[in-house]
């Protein structure tokens, strides 16, 4: 749980458009519209998103996102750019992170 990369790969696999790493909810991916089951059976923990934004993001970025309470990036996941989108909702942070190829 503690590699974005393979969670990018996992959604990937399973042909999804969008994966949602949201504090104290199941890991899920988006795919035609749609959300889809857990792709892992496990809640993702606060704990876990948070390592994951710290990895994440620079200082400076983590500093903008405290400030601003979002932050829209993006990330080279193993060779494939991929927008992310980083916030702060329910009371912890929560990544988007978006697969579409344009």
């Amino acid at each position: 749980m503690d590699d974005l990369a393979w969670l990018v790969a996992l959604a990937q696999s399973r042909g999804a458009s969008r994966l949602l790493i949201l504090s104290g909810k199941p890991l899920v991916a988006r795919k035609n519209g749609e959300l889809t089951p857990p792709l892992l059976p496990s809640r993702v923990h606060f704990s876990q998103v948070e390592r994951l934004v710290s990895a994440l993001l620079t200082q400076q970025q983590h500093d903008a996102l405290n400030r601003d309470g979002e932050l829209e990036l993006v990330h080279d996941f193993r060779g494939r750019p991929c927008p992310v989108t980083v916030f702060y909702g329910d009371g912890a942070h929560n990544i988007i992170i978006h697969l579409e190829q344009n």
